[in-house]
């Protein structure tokens, strides 16, 4: 078999800074979402200075943990875009996937906040 094929990534990730989020969120729920951000800003604080004790950062651990070989790997586009391209890749399908409350809690350190049905407008009872 021989030819060209167009190979089209379904496995790419992007997300927006955690309080960027707060402008497309209704104004009656600012305060929860603030108190929310404020919780996981406090939570990725003392990760960041338990990974400093280690003399690390959850920043540059890479993949498998050596940031020696993967430090950069999920920050440095350039290093993205030239790993895809030897790879053939052509073109990315990009999913919200990064930050709560898109990232299921395995993929990601924070908790999303509860859901609650009697806060829902759409839910009756």
């Amino acid at each position: 078999m021989s030819g060209h094929h167009i190979v089209i990534s379904a496995d790419t990730h992007a997300g927006a800074a955690l309080r960027d989020y707060k402008p497309y969120l209704e104004s009656r729920y600012h305060d929860d979402f603030d108190a929310w951000a404020d919780a996981i800003e406090e939570q990725q604080r003392r990760l960041d200075e338990m990974f400093a004790a280690q003399g690390r950062s959850v920043r540059n651990v890479g993949v498998d943990g050596d940031p020696e070989l993967d430090a950069d790997r999920n920050w440095s586009m350039s290093r993205r875009l030239a790993e895809q391209e030897a790879d053939g890749v052509v073109a990315y399908v990009v999913f919200p996937n990064t930050q709560p409350p898109f990232a299921p809690a395995a993929a990601s350190q924070f908790e999303a906040p509860p859901y609650s049905a009697a806060r829902s407008p759409r839910c009756t009872e």
